[in-house]
């Protein structure tokens, strides 16, 4: 898929392979903690307690959709 998405990189495998893991591996970090955070602490703090983890999951997962696609751009596949 990295064709498709991105140039041509002159990286080993074996280093695109480690850099995809660390930028995934920050990625995760980033969704659980947002996550947590907001359903544990933010929305509880402010009253917001129906479907407080499910938007709080929703959000998690779409923040690091960027920190992703740059990690992944100018990182992994460079």
């Amino acid at each position: 898929m990295k064709i498709f998405v991105f140039q041509k990189s002159e990286k080993p495998f074996f280093q695109q392979a480690a850099y995809f893991l660390g930028v995934n591996m920050l990625a995760l970090a980033l969704t659980w903690t947002i996550s947590v955070y907001l359903a544990k602490t933010l929305f509880p703090a402010i009253g917001f307690r129906n479907g407080a983890d499910g938007i709080a999951h929703l959000i998690g997962i779409s923040a690091p959709i960027m920190t992703s696609y740059f990690g992944h751009k100018y990182l992994t596949f460079k």
